[in-house]
């Protein structure tokens, strides 16, 4: 008999606090038909980015380059982050990603590669924000660390406009 799998994560922030979790979600991950489902204190801009990574390849996100969206299809520029959640679909047939560029060495601290594995995320939660400067601290890289299987992943990134 299949076990029921379920993970269910509240976060509810009275003081300022910091939460990371990386870790492995298993089966599959369900995530709100709309962005505007999210209720964040003092933020104003939501990105939900899905995309396939090629085999060997990366996916850079630049926060602060005018190349993001909002779910209304506005310039998404973040001044900074709160949130950022970075998921490799338990459906994809790639080995691992990696979560890595400049910013990302601000959210995890220090010079990073965050491994995902398949089914896999890392969450970053940092109710003061995590600066985006433009050009020096605003991108971050996902990069497929299969050589032959494409990657897919949902990138989501919750914070305040310029």
């Amino acid at each position: 008999m299949a076990q029921d799998k379920r993970l269910r994560l509240d976060l509810v922030a009275d003081q300022d606090v910091t939460l990371e979790v990386i870790g492995a979600v298993t089966d599959r991950i369900r995530l709100p038909a709309s962005l505007s489902d999210f209720v964040i204190a003092d933020t104003d801009l939501r990105v939900l980015e899905e995309q396939s990574i090629a085999a060997s390849g990366s996916l850079s996100l630049d926060l602060s380059g005018g190349s993001l969206s909002d779910p209304r299809g506005n310039v998404a520029d973040f001044a900074t982050i709160t949130q950022l959640i970075v998921i490799h679909k338990s459906t994809s047939s790639s080995s691992g990603v990696s979560v890595g560029g400049n910013l990302a060495d601000a959210v995890f601290g220090g010079t990073v590669s965050v491994p995902v594995a398949a089914g896999g995320c890392a969450v970053k939660c940092d109710p003061a924000g995590i600066s985006v400067v433009n050009t020096t601290q605003d991108n971050i890289t996902i990069t497929n660390s299969d050589a032959v299987n494409a990657a897919d992943v949902v990138v989501v990134i919750i914070g305040v406009s310029v």
